[in-house]
Formats: C-alpha cells, sequence, structure tokens
C-alpha cells in the first residue's frame, strides 16, 4: 500500500512531493509513499507531516489523499479524497524549537 497526497494552489492540482532532504526516511524525492510513511499512531489518526513551513501550506486551498495498491502485477488508485483547507487541516503547530511544521491531514 502507498499514497500520493494532493495540493490544490493557484487552481492547480498536482501530487505534493516529499523531497529527499526535507525528510530522511526517504532517499530521493517520492510522490508515492508507503502508508507506513511519517506514521504516527498514538492517537488513533494517520498524520502526514509536511516540512515546507506554514507560509507555503497556507497558499494551499485544498488537500487530498489517493491510495495505491501494487499487487498481482497491476497498479490499482483510489479516487483522490479531497478537503477543504484551512479547515480540513485537523492539526497545525509550529515547534519553535525544531523550526518545524507538521500538519495532521488525516
Amino acid at each position: 500500500m502507498f499514497y500520493t497526497v494532493w495540493v490544490e494552489k493557484d487552481g492547480q492540482q498536482s501530487p505534493y512531493v516529499f523531497k529527499a532532504d526535507m525528510y530522511w526516511a526517504i532517499e530521493e524525492d517520492a510522490t508515492e509513499v508507503p502508508y507506513s510513511f511519517n506514521y504516527g499512531s498514538w492517537d488513533g489518526n494517520h498524520n502526514i507531516y509536511f516540512q515546507d513551513g506554514v507560509e507555503e501550506c497556507a497558499t494551499w486551498t485544498k488537500v487530498g489523499i489517493q491510495s495505491i495498491y501494487y499487487g498481482g502485477g497491476e497498479c490499482n488508485k483510489s479516487s483522490v479524497i479531497w478537503v477543504d483547507t484551512p479547515a480540513g487541516i485537523a492539526d497545525i503547530e509550529s515547534d519553535v524549537k525544531a523550526k518545524e511544521f507538521r500538519s495532521a491531514v488525516v
């Protein structure tokens, strides 16, 4: 299982790029990431953390998620489920010490 996060900015919808220099768990930039990537289940939710900064994330008008399954020589993708922002972003924190932005989408 994999997923792709989609963002809408300036009327354009595109896959979010998880950049290798911002995420220690990946070796190269990626739009499809394993379901367990950036996963924290301590609160019963699946959290996706963005390292882009508050200013960049504030420009997004929608955030979407698409599930991807590879098996039997096939690739199956779900429809993108969109959530309007900022109300759709469940939790926004700015950790001043770490200078890190985190946003829980799901």
